[in-house]
């Protein structure tokens, strides 16, 4: 085996560390968190008891009274005992600060440094697929059923990625629909009194405009379907727009009558938002999923390449 496959498997090691080193990173991190502002702490500490040890051992006003009172040596002792245990306390605090700090100056050193180990990897890696392919045979058979898998879980990704689109275009346009709903019911709800009269007229003004919006809607489920369709997820949601009626041409309703057929509406475009939502949440966790398979084929495609046996 040539020398090359012996930087590859070396190169291999060394980035094995790199997640393990990215974690000890996210714990010395969390643990400076917590250090930083207890040794800030410390020291204040420590100072305010230095500074009572030194009112006592100058001519100050706190001296005088114990030195009145017959306890000025008793006094400085236990001040000064009480400023060496605060020190003690803040040097300790403050040494394993520091420890923690180097210790993250070295490993992020060290992951800085394997930025170029891994782009060396990566062509290594790129040269000795292509000349197995060339070259041809069982070796190069597993690494093609490889790339297929990771072909067909791209595209997997693709789909759900634009079913995610349009499902989340679909969703805004029901909520946009369902806000209009919500104006409107309001103004059929007001009680009698001062502009009730304007208010109701605007109401009835704004239900063309809102059945409108309602029939919109189709182009969006319609474009939500087909995604769907071609994704992993096979739902369907079935829309009629036909089904949800506040309002037709020529035609007087009274306003209780409205309120109601508003009321029936909400209750459907909820009921199609939820359905929606749903389906996101199944095209969310499909995604997971798909991502996981697909950096577990990965990296069994670096490693099955890496333990391959080949030579220049």
């Amino acid at each position: 085996m040539g020398r090359m496959n012996e930087e590859l498997r070396g190169l291999c090691s060394r980035l094995c560390q790199k997640a393990d080193l990215e974690a000890t990173v996210s714990m010395l991190e969390a643990k400076r968190k917590t250090l930083a502002p207890e040794v800030k702490k410390l020291a204040r500490a420590a100072k305010a008891e230095q500074r009572d040890v030194t009112r006592l051992e100058r001519p100050t006003v706190a001296a005088l009274v114990h030195h009145l009172a017959g306890d000025l040596e008793e006094q400085w002792e236990t001040e000064h005992r009480e400023a060496e245990e605060a020190l003690a306390k803040y040097e300790a605090a403050a040494r394993e600060l520091e420890t923690v700090e180097a210790q993250l100056r070295d490993i992020r050193a060290q992951l800085s440094g394997m930025e170029e180990a891994r782009e060396r990897y990566a062509q290594l890696l790129a040269r000795k697929q292509a000349a197995i392919k060339a070259a041809g045979g069982p070796d190069a058979e597993k690494l093609d059923g490889k790339e297929r898998t990771l072909s067909f879980l791209d595209s997997q990704l693709q789909s759900i990625r634009e079913a995610l689109a349009a499902g989340k275009a679909a969703w805004n346009a029901v909520e946009s629909v369902l806000s209009q709903l919500d104006t409107a019911a309001l103004r059929t709800g007001i009680r009698p009194g001062k502009g009730i009269v304007n208010d109701l007229v605007a109401m009835r003004d704004s239900l063309p405009e809102t059945q409108s919006a309602i029939y919109s809607l189709e182009k969006h489920i319609i474009a939500f379907d087909k995604k769907l369709a071609l994704s992993p997820i096979r739902g369907k949601l079935n829309f009629h727009p036909e089904d949800i009626e506040i309002w037709k041409p020529s035609l007087i309703t009274s306003d209780m009558v409205s309120r109601d057929k508003i009321k029936v509406a909400k209750n459907k475009l909820d009921a199609l938002q939820q359905r929606i939502a749903h389906l996101l949440e199944q095209l969310r966790r499909e995604t997971e999923q798909l991502q996981r398979k697909k950096q577990k084929t990965q990296d069994a495609l670096e490693k099955m390449t890496v333990n391959m046996d080949w030579s220049e």
